[in-house]
C-alpha cells in the first residue's frame, strides 16, 4: 500500500461533504473528537448542543447531533474509499469538529489533522483496507461515541444507528445513480453489498452483524416521491424546524 497526500481536486470533493483542511476559528462547539469519548466532557458538550439546537431534552439533542456527526464521518470516509480508492484518516485522535459554515443551521465541519491517504495496489490489499476502513469508522469510532451518547442522552442506540444508516444508504445509492466508469461502479456496488451483508459484526462493535442492515428495506411511493420509511423516529420535529421528516414512521400511523 502507498501513502500519499490528498490531491487538490480530491480535497475539493471532500469539501462538498463538509470536510475542511485548515483549522477554523474556535467557538463553543469546536472540540477534538477524542474529548467526546469522555463521558463528562461529552455531557458538557451535549448541554451546549442542546442549547444551540433549541432542543427540549438531551435525548432530542443527542439524536440531532448523531445525524450531523454520522454524516461527517460516514460519508467522506466511505466516499474516499469506494469512489476514490483511498483511505482518509478519520480515527478519533486525528479529527476535530470545527465551526459551522452555515448561517441558518448548525452544520459543523470535520477537520482532518492527517491529510495523507492510503491507496491499495492490489485486490487483496483493497480487501484488507476495506475491513480496516469499516472498523475504523464504526467499531473504533462511531460505536464508541454512540455507547456514551446513548447513556447521556437516554436514547436507544437503535435510533443512533438508524440516524447513521440513512447516510450510508444515501451515499451509495446516490453514487450508483451517477454515470461512472464500470470499474468504479463495480467497486461501489461490491463495497455496499459487503457493508450490508458480508462484513463481520465485530467491524461495527460488539454485534453479530451490521446493526444498520435491518434498516435497509424497499422504498415506497409517498406524496409523489419514492422514499424509504424509517423504523425509528429521530425527534428532530421537536427542535429547529418543528417539522416531521417525510420518512418518519409516525407519518404512517
Amino acid at each position: 500500500m502507498e501513502r500519499l497526500p490528498l490531491k487538490l481536486d480530491e480535497q475539493q470533493r471532500l469539501r462538498e461533504f463538509r470536510v475542511c483542511f485548515q483549522k477554523g476559528g474556535d467557538d463553543s462547539l469546536t472540540i477534538p473528537i477524542r474529548d467526546l469519548t469522555n463521558k463528562d466532557l461529552l455531557k458538557n458538550y451535549m448541554d451546549r448542543v442542546q442549547q444551540k439546537l433549541n432542543a427540549p431534552s438531551l435525548m432530542v439533542a443527542a439524536s440531532m447531533f448523531s445525524k450531523r456527526y454520522s454524516y461527517l464521518i460516514v460519508v467522506p470516509a466511505l466516499y474516499s474509499f469506494s469512489a476514490l480508492n483511498k483511505r482518509i484518516n478519520i480515527s478519533i485522535d486525528h479529527v476535530s469538529l470545527d465551526p459551522s459554515g452555515s448561517k441558518d443551521y448548525w452544520l459543523p465541519e470535520l477537520y482532518l489533522m492527517d491529510q495523507t491517504v492510503v491507496s491499495p495496489s492490489t485486490i487483496k490489499e483493497r480487501e484488507e483496507l476495506r475491513e480496516q476502513v469499516i472498523r475504523e469508522i464504526f467499531a473504533n469510532h462511531l460505536n464508541v461515541i454512540w455507547n456514551e451518547l446513548s447513556k447521556i442522552g437516554k436514547i436507544p442506540k437503535q435510533i443512533l444507528w438508524e440516524n447513521t444508516a440513512i447516510y450510508l444508504f444515501w451515499l451509495y445509492e446516490s453514487l450508483l445513480e451517477k454515470e461512472l466508469p464500470e470499474v468504479t461502479r463495480n467497486k461501489i456496488k461490491d463495497d455496499f453489498h459487503y457493508l450490508l451483508y458480508n462484513a463481520e459484526g465485530s467491524l461495527f462493535g460488539k454485534y453479530q452483524r451490521n446493526p444498520m442492515t435491518k434498516f435497509f428495506h424497499d422504498k415506497i411511493m409517498m406524496d409523489g416521491s419514492v422514499v424509504r420509511l424509517r423504523r425509528t423516529c429521530c425527534f428532530s420535529y421537536e427542535a429547529e424546524t418543528k417539522k416531521m421528516c417525510k420518512t418518519c414512521p409516525k407519518n404512517s400511523c
